[in-house]
Protein backbone atom coordinates (compact mmCIF):
# COMPACT_ATOMS: atom_id res chain seq x y z
CA UNK A 1 0.00 0.00 0.00
CA UNK A 2 1.36 3.42 -0.97
CA UNK A 3 2.63 5.43 2.01
CA UNK A 4 1.31 9.00 1.72
CA UNK A 5 2.19 11.94 3.97
CA UNK A 6 -0.46 14.59 3.35
CA UNK A 7 0.47 18.16 4.36
CA UNK A 8 -2.37 20.66 4.55
CA UNK A 9 -3.00 24.04 6.16
CA UNK A 10 -5.78 23.00 8.55
CA UNK A 11 -8.46 20.56 9.62
CA UNK A 12 -11.67 22.25 10.71
CA UNK A 13 -15.17 21.17 11.70
CA UNK A 14 -16.83 24.04 9.79
CA UNK A 15 -15.67 24.10 6.18
CA UNK A 16 -16.17 27.57 4.74
CA UNK A 17 -13.56 27.51 1.97
CA UNK A 18 -13.01 25.19 -0.99
CA UNK A 19 -9.71 24.01 0.52
CA UNK A 20 -11.39 23.05 3.79
CA UNK A 21 -14.26 21.26 2.04
CA UNK A 22 -11.82 19.38 -0.19
CA UNK A 23 -9.67 18.15 2.70
CA UNK A 24 -12.66 17.04 4.79
CA UNK A 25 -14.07 15.09 1.85
CA UNK A 26 -10.91 13.58 0.37
CA UNK A 27 -8.89 12.52 3.42
CA UNK A 28 -11.27 9.78 4.67
CA UNK A 29 -11.46 8.36 1.14
CA UNK A 30 -7.66 8.45 0.72
CA UNK A 31 -7.25 6.77 4.13
CA UNK A 32 -9.23 3.80 2.82
CA UNK A 33 -6.87 3.28 -0.12
CA UNK A 34 -3.41 4.28 1.16
CA UNK A 35 -1.19 4.14 4.23
CA UNK A 36 -1.98 7.73 5.18
CA UNK A 37 -0.40 10.16 7.63
CA UNK A 38 -1.58 13.77 7.89
CA UNK A 39 0.43 16.82 8.98
CA UNK A 40 -1.77 19.83 9.67
CA UNK A 41 -1.44 23.26 11.25
CA UNK A 42 -3.66 24.75 13.94
CA UNK A 43 -4.07 28.01 15.82
CA UNK A 44 -4.06 28.42 19.58
CA UNK A 45 -7.85 28.44 19.91
CA UNK A 46 -8.64 25.71 17.40
CA UNK A 47 -10.42 22.54 18.53
CA UNK A 48 -8.69 19.37 17.26
CA UNK A 49 -10.60 17.72 14.43
CA UNK A 50 -9.85 14.19 13.29
CA UNK A 51 -10.15 12.33 10.02
CA UNK A 52 -12.74 9.59 9.77
CA UNK A 53 -11.03 6.21 9.61
CA UNK A 54 -7.61 7.60 10.57
CA UNK A 55 -6.26 7.01 14.11
CA UNK A 56 -5.29 10.16 16.00
CA UNK A 57 -1.69 9.01 16.21
CA UNK A 58 -1.54 9.28 12.42
CA UNK A 59 -2.23 13.04 12.59
CA UNK A 60 0.67 15.40 13.31
CA UNK A 61 -0.47 18.81 14.54
CA UNK A 62 1.82 21.83 14.24
CA UNK A 63 1.20 25.31 15.71
CA UNK A 64 0.32 27.80 12.99
CA UNK A 65 2.38 30.98 12.97
CA UNK A 66 0.56 34.21 13.70
CA UNK A 67 1.33 36.72 10.97
CA UNK A 68 1.70 40.26 12.25
CA UNK A 69 1.58 43.37 10.07
CA UNK A 70 5.36 43.68 10.47
CA UNK A 71 5.85 40.07 9.42
CA UNK A 72 3.67 40.61 6.36
CA UNK A 73 5.67 43.67 5.42
CA UNK A 74 8.89 41.69 5.78
CA UNK A 75 7.39 38.88 3.71
CA UNK A 76 6.75 41.32 0.88
CA UNK A 77 10.40 42.37 0.84
CA UNK A 78 11.84 38.84 0.96
CA UNK A 79 12.38 36.81 -2.22
CA UNK A 80 9.99 33.95 -1.40
CA UNK A 81 6.18 34.34 -1.65
CA UNK A 82 4.94 35.72 1.63
CA UNK A 83 2.18 33.10 1.73
CA UNK A 84 4.88 30.61 2.78
CA UNK A 85 5.56 32.42 6.06
CA UNK A 86 2.57 30.97 7.94
CA UNK A 87 3.68 27.36 7.45
CA UNK A 88 7.39 27.43 6.59
CA UNK A 89 8.47 27.89 10.21
CA UNK A 90 11.10 26.13 12.35
CA UNK A 91 8.29 24.17 14.03
CA UNK A 92 6.80 23.22 10.66
CA UNK A 93 10.13 22.10 9.25
CA UNK A 94 11.00 20.08 12.36
CA UNK A 95 7.60 18.36 12.44
CA UNK A 96 7.71 17.54 8.73
CA UNK A 97 11.23 16.13 8.95
CA UNK A 98 10.23 13.97 11.93
CA UNK A 99 7.12 12.69 10.14
CA UNK A 100 9.15 11.81 7.05
CA UNK A 101 11.69 9.88 9.11
CA UNK A 102 8.93 8.04 10.98
CA UNK A 103 6.76 7.10 8.00
CA UNK A 104 9.31 6.90 5.16
CA UNK A 105 6.59 8.03 2.73
CA UNK A 106 6.50 7.11 -0.92
CA UNK A 107 4.66 10.38 -1.59
CA UNK A 108 4.51 13.70 0.23
CA UNK A 109 1.39 15.52 -0.91
CA UNK A 110 1.39 19.29 -0.26
CA UNK A 111 -2.14 20.71 -0.33
CA UNK A 112 -2.23 24.43 -1.17
CA UNK A 113 0.30 26.91 -2.52
CA UNK A 114 1.12 28.28 0.95
CA UNK A 115 2.53 24.91 2.12
CA UNK A 116 4.98 24.62 -0.78
CA UNK A 117 7.75 26.45 1.06
CA UNK A 118 8.27 23.16 2.94
CA UNK A 119 8.96 21.07 -0.17
CA UNK A 120 12.71 21.45 0.17
CA UNK A 121 12.54 19.62 3.54
CA UNK A 122 11.53 16.48 1.65
CA UNK A 123 14.38 16.87 -0.82
CA UNK A 124 16.80 17.18 2.10
CA UNK A 125 15.47 14.47 4.46
CA UNK A 126 14.28 11.77 2.04
CA UNK A 127 14.96 12.66 -1.60
CA UNK A 128 13.49 9.36 -2.82
CA UNK A 129 10.02 10.45 -1.63
CA UNK A 130 8.02 11.79 -4.54
CA UNK A 131 6.52 15.26 -4.10
CA UNK A 132 3.04 16.24 -5.27
CA UNK A 133 2.42 19.99 -5.33
CA UNK A 134 -1.36 20.40 -5.21
CA UNK A 135 -1.60 24.12 -5.96
CA UNK A 136 -5.22 24.01 -7.20
CA UNK A 137 -4.76 27.05 -9.40
CA UNK A 138 -2.01 29.03 -11.07
CA UNK A 139 -0.94 31.43 -8.34
CA UNK A 140 0.63 33.93 -10.71
CA UNK A 141 -2.45 34.05 -12.94
CA UNK A 142 -4.61 34.71 -9.90
CA UNK A 143 -2.25 37.32 -8.44
CA UNK A 144 -1.99 39.19 -11.74
CA UNK A 145 -5.68 40.06 -11.56
CA UNK A 146 -5.13 41.85 -8.25
CA UNK A 147 -2.21 44.01 -9.42
CA UNK A 148 -4.51 46.77 -10.68
CA UNK A 149 -6.94 46.76 -7.74
CA UNK A 150 -7.09 48.79 -4.55
CA UNK A 151 -4.75 51.41 -3.17
CA UNK A 152 -1.31 52.19 -4.54
CA UNK A 153 0.28 50.30 -1.64
CA UNK A 154 -1.93 47.29 -2.32
CA UNK A 155 -1.08 47.33 -6.03
CA UNK A 156 2.64 47.52 -5.28
CA UNK A 157 2.41 44.61 -2.84
CA UNK A 158 0.31 42.47 -5.19
CA UNK A 159 2.67 43.19 -8.09
CA UNK A 160 5.61 42.11 -5.96
CA UNK A 161 3.84 38.86 -5.00
CA UNK A 162 2.82 38.28 -8.61
CA UNK A 163 6.45 38.45 -9.72
CA UNK A 164 7.58 36.15 -6.92
CA UNK A 165 4.90 33.59 -7.80
CA UNK A 166 6.00 33.69 -11.45
CA UNK A 167 9.55 32.94 -10.39
CA UNK A 168 8.52 30.16 -8.05
CA UNK A 169 6.35 28.49 -10.68
CA UNK A 170 9.19 28.59 -13.21
CA UNK A 171 11.85 27.27 -10.81
CA UNK A 172 10.46 26.00 -7.51
CA UNK A 173 7.79 23.66 -8.87
CA UNK A 174 10.47 21.76 -10.74
CA UNK A 175 11.28 19.58 -7.70
CA UNK A 176 7.72 18.18 -7.66
CA UNK A 177 7.12 14.92 -9.49
CA UNK A 178 3.59 16.10 -10.19
CA UNK A 179 1.72 19.39 -9.88
CA UNK A 180 -2.07 19.22 -9.57
CA UNK A 181 -4.53 21.98 -10.44
CA UNK A 182 -8.33 22.15 -10.56
CA UNK A 183 -8.86 23.18 -14.17
CA UNK A 184 -7.50 22.44 -17.61
CA UNK A 185 -6.91 26.17 -18.15
CA UNK A 186 -4.52 26.33 -15.18
CA UNK A 187 -2.91 23.04 -16.23
CA UNK A 188 -2.06 24.40 -19.66
CA UNK A 189 -0.83 27.70 -18.20
CA UNK A 190 1.52 26.00 -15.71
CA UNK A 191 2.82 23.55 -18.27
CA UNK A 192 4.00 26.55 -20.25
CA UNK A 193 5.44 28.21 -17.14
CA UNK A 194 7.32 25.12 -15.96
CA UNK A 195 8.24 23.91 -19.42
CA UNK A 196 7.07 20.42 -18.56
CA UNK A 197 4.01 18.22 -18.88
CA UNK A 198 4.21 17.19 -15.19
CA UNK A 199 1.02 19.14 -14.45
CA UNK A 200 -2.35 17.39 -14.36
CA UNK A 201 -5.94 18.23 -13.51
CA UNK A 202 -7.81 17.08 -10.39
CA UNK A 203 -11.16 18.87 -10.28
CA UNK A 204 -13.13 19.78 -7.18
CA UNK A 205 -16.07 17.64 -6.16
CA UNK A 206 -19.17 17.58 -3.98
CA UNK A 207 -20.70 15.33 -1.34
CA UNK A 208 -23.65 13.49 -2.95
CA UNK A 209 -25.09 12.74 0.50
CA UNK A 210 -25.49 16.45 1.23
CA UNK A 211 -26.01 18.06 -2.17
CA UNK A 212 -28.93 16.46 -3.98
CA UNK A 213 -32.09 17.80 -5.64
CA UNK A 214 -34.20 16.01 -3.02
CA UNK A 215 -34.31 17.37 0.51
CA UNK A 216 -35.50 20.28 2.65
CA UNK A 217 -35.73 23.78 1.28
CA UNK A 218 -35.01 26.99 3.14
CA UNK A 219 -37.94 29.36 3.58
CA UNK A 220 -36.94 32.10 1.16
CA UNK A 221 -39.08 34.91 -0.22
CA UNK A 222 -39.61 34.14 -3.90
CA UNK A 223 -38.37 34.65 -6.51
CA UNK A 224 -35.07 34.01 -4.71
CA UNK A 225 -31.68 34.58 -6.30
CA UNK A 226 -28.94 32.90 -4.25
CA UNK A 227 -25.20 33.48 -4.29
CA UNK A 228 -22.91 31.49 -1.98
CA UNK A 229 -19.25 31.33 -1.03
CA UNK A 230 -16.74 32.30 1.62
CA UNK A 231 -17.73 35.92 2.12
CA UNK A 232 -14.38 37.00 3.48
CA UNK A 233 -12.48 36.08 0.31
CA UNK A 234 -11.63 38.94 -2.05
CA UNK A 235 -13.18 37.25 -5.07
CA UNK A 236 -16.43 36.55 -3.19
CA UNK A 237 -16.68 40.11 -1.88
CA UNK A 238 -16.10 41.51 -5.37
CA UNK A 239 -18.79 39.21 -6.82
CA UNK A 240 -21.30 40.07 -4.09
CA UNK A 241 -20.81 43.82 -4.60
CA UNK A 242 -21.01 43.45 -8.39
CA UNK A 243 -24.21 41.41 -8.08
CA UNK A 244 -25.85 43.80 -5.62
CA UNK A 245 -24.79 47.11 -7.16
CA UNK A 246 -24.65 46.41 -10.90
CA UNK A 247 -26.74 43.34 -11.71
CA UNK A 248 -29.72 43.43 -9.35
CA UNK A 249 -30.77 47.02 -10.15
CA UNK A 250 -31.19 45.88 -13.77
CA UNK A 251 -33.12 42.79 -12.64
CA UNK A 252 -35.42 44.86 -10.41
CA UNK A 253 -36.53 47.02 -13.35
CA UNK A 254 -38.43 44.00 -14.64
CA UNK A 255 -38.78 41.86 -11.51
CA UNK A 256 -38.99 44.28 -8.54
CA UNK A 257 -40.14 41.47 -6.25
CA UNK A 258 -36.92 39.45 -6.70
CA UNK A 259 -34.89 38.84 -3.55
CA UNK A 260 -31.11 38.36 -3.36
CA UNK A 261 -29.64 36.02 -0.72
CA UNK A 262 -25.88 36.26 -0.12
CA UNK A 263 -24.99 33.07 1.74
CA UNK A 264 -21.67 32.19 3.34
CA UNK A 265 -19.50 32.45 6.41
CA UNK A 266 -17.33 35.39 7.46
CA UNK A 267 -19.03 38.23 5.58
CA UNK A 268 -16.88 41.35 5.65
CA UNK A 269 -18.22 44.77 6.55
CA UNK A 270 -18.37 45.53 2.83
CA UNK A 271 -20.68 42.54 2.33
CA UNK A 272 -22.74 43.29 5.45
CA UNK A 273 -23.29 46.82 4.15
CA UNK A 274 -25.16 45.38 1.13
CA UNK A 275 -28.05 44.19 3.28
CA UNK A 276 -31.36 45.88 2.61
CA UNK A 277 -35.06 45.35 1.98
CA UNK A 278 -34.41 43.01 -0.97
CA UNK A 279 -30.87 41.86 -0.14
CA UNK A 280 -30.30 39.34 2.67
CA UNK A 281 -26.82 38.56 4.03
CA UNK A 282 -27.15 35.32 5.98
CA UNK A 283 -23.61 34.57 7.15
CA UNK A 284 -22.79 30.89 7.70
CA UNK A 285 -25.74 28.50 7.35
CA UNK A 286 -25.87 24.93 8.62
CA UNK A 287 -27.59 23.56 5.50
CA UNK A 288 -26.36 25.30 2.35
CA UNK A 289 -28.11 22.72 0.16
CA UNK A 290 -31.50 23.85 1.52
CA UNK A 291 -30.79 27.38 0.23
CA UNK A 292 -29.65 26.08 -3.14
CA UNK A 293 -32.80 23.95 -3.57
CA UNK A 294 -35.00 26.89 -2.61
CA UNK A 295 -33.45 29.26 -5.13
CA UNK A 296 -35.17 30.26 -8.33
CA UNK A 297 -31.74 31.07 -9.77
CA UNK A 298 -28.26 30.41 -8.44
CA UNK A 299 -26.13 33.42 -9.47
CA UNK A 300 -22.34 33.16 -9.50
CA UNK A 301 -20.84 36.36 -10.98
CA UNK A 302 -17.21 35.71 -10.04
CA UNK A 303 -14.73 37.96 -11.82
CA UNK A 304 -11.51 37.29 -9.88
CA UNK A 305 -9.38 34.26 -9.07
CA UNK A 306 -8.57 31.12 -10.98
CA UNK A 307 -8.98 27.40 -10.55
CA UNK A 308 -12.36 25.75 -10.05
CA UNK A 309 -15.28 26.56 -7.74
CA UNK A 310 -16.81 24.08 -5.30
CA UNK A 311 -19.82 26.36 -4.95
CA UNK A 312 -20.91 25.93 -8.56
CA UNK A 313 -20.59 22.13 -8.47
CA UNK A 314 -22.70 22.02 -5.30
CA UNK A 315 -25.36 24.22 -6.89
CA UNK A 316 -25.49 22.09 -10.02
CA UNK A 317 -25.75 18.91 -7.91
CA UNK A 318 -28.84 20.36 -6.19
CA UNK A 319 -30.52 20.75 -9.58
CA UNK A 320 -30.38 24.54 -9.43
CA UNK A 321 -30.85 26.69 -12.50
CA UNK A 322 -27.58 28.62 -12.66
CA UNK A 323 -26.33 31.82 -14.27
CA UNK A 324 -22.54 32.19 -14.03
CA UNK A 325 -19.62 34.08 -15.48
CA UNK A 326 -16.98 32.33 -17.53
CA UNK A 327 -14.62 32.74 -14.55
CA UNK A 328 -17.07 30.94 -12.26
CA UNK A 329 -17.37 27.84 -14.46
CA UNK A 330 -13.65 27.38 -15.15
CA UNK A 331 -12.77 23.72 -14.91
CA UNK A 332 -16.26 22.42 -15.63
CA UNK A 333 -15.64 21.37 -19.21
CA UNK A 334 -17.66 22.86 -22.03
CA UNK A 335 -21.26 21.68 -22.23
CA UNK A 336 -23.34 23.77 -24.58
CA UNK A 337 -24.50 27.05 -23.07
CA UNK A 338 -27.92 26.55 -21.51
CA UNK A 339 -27.62 22.78 -21.16
CA UNK A 340 -26.51 22.80 -17.52
CA UNK A 341 -26.17 26.56 -16.91
CA UNK A 342 -26.35 29.95 -18.66
CA UNK A 343 -23.12 31.90 -19.04
CA UNK A 344 -22.91 35.70 -18.94
CA UNK A 345 -20.11 38.11 -18.08
CA UNK A 346 -21.20 41.77 -18.21
CA UNK A 347 -23.79 43.22 -15.83
CA UNK A 348 -26.46 43.70 -18.57
CA UNK A 349 -25.86 40.19 -19.94
CA UNK A 350 -25.98 38.68 -16.46
CA UNK A 351 -29.19 40.52 -15.54
CA UNK A 352 -30.90 39.47 -18.78
CA UNK A 353 -29.82 35.85 -18.21
CA UNK A 354 -31.26 35.94 -14.68
CA UNK A 355 -34.53 37.38 -15.98
CA UNK A 356 -34.77 34.79 -18.77
CA UNK A 357 -34.14 32.01 -16.28
CA UNK A 358 -36.77 33.36 -13.88
CA UNK A 359 -39.30 33.53 -16.71
CA UNK A 360 -38.36 30.23 -18.31
CA UNK A 361 -40.80 27.36 -18.51
CA UNK A 362 -37.88 24.97 -19.10
CA UNK A 363 -37.98 22.96 -15.87
CA UNK A 364 -35.38 20.51 -17.13
CA UNK A 365 -32.22 22.66 -16.94
CA UNK A 366 -31.85 21.98 -13.22
CA UNK A 367 -32.25 18.28 -13.86
CA UNK A 368 -29.59 18.39 -16.57
CA UNK A 369 -27.33 20.28 -14.15
CA UNK A 370 -27.67 17.56 -11.51
CA UNK A 371 -26.98 14.80 -14.03
CA UNK A 372 -23.88 16.67 -15.21
CA UNK A 373 -22.56 17.11 -11.66
CA UNK A 374 -23.23 13.53 -10.54
CA UNK A 375 -21.66 12.14 -13.67
CA UNK A 376 -18.39 13.99 -13.21
CA UNK A 377 -17.72 15.42 -9.77
CA UNK A 378 -18.59 13.19 -6.81
CA UNK A 379 -15.78 13.13 -4.24
CA UNK A 380 -15.42 9.36 -4.52
CA UNK A 381 -14.59 9.65 -8.21
CA UNK A 382 -12.13 12.48 -7.49
CA UNK A 383 -10.41 10.38 -4.79
CA UNK A 384 -10.05 7.47 -7.21
CA UNK A 385 -8.37 9.76 -9.73
CA UNK A 386 -5.99 11.03 -7.05
CA UNK A 387 -5.01 7.51 -5.99
CA UNK A 388 -4.36 6.69 -9.64
CA UNK A 389 -1.97 9.68 -9.75
CA UNK A 390 -0.22 8.30 -6.65
CA UNK A 391 0.32 4.99 -8.43
CA UNK A 392 1.68 6.64 -11.57
CA UNK A 393 4.06 8.86 -9.59
CA UNK A 394 5.50 5.97 -7.57
CA UNK A 395 6.06 3.97 -10.76
CA UNK A 396 8.18 6.72 -12.37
Amino acid sequence: MTRVLYVLPELTAHQTTAAQVRAAALLPLIAEQTDLMVLTFSGAGDSPVGVEGLPEERIVRVPRADISAASLALGTVLARPRAFRRFDTPAGREALAAAIRAQQPDIVHFDGFATLGLMEVVARVRPQSRIIAHVHDAQSARMERYTSMGSLLNRVQKTREYRKSLQFESRGLGIAALTLVDSDEDRDYLRRRIGSDTVETLPLGFNPESFTPDGPKAELVQPAIVYSGSMKADQSVDAAVFLAHEVMPLVWRTAPEAQLYIVGGGPTEKVRALEGERIHVTGFVDDLAAYLRASSVYACPLRLGSGMRTRVVEALACGTSMVATSMAVRGLGNPADGVAWVQADTAPEFAQAVLRTLASTDATMGGRAAVFAYGNYSWSSIASRLVDYYSKVTEQ
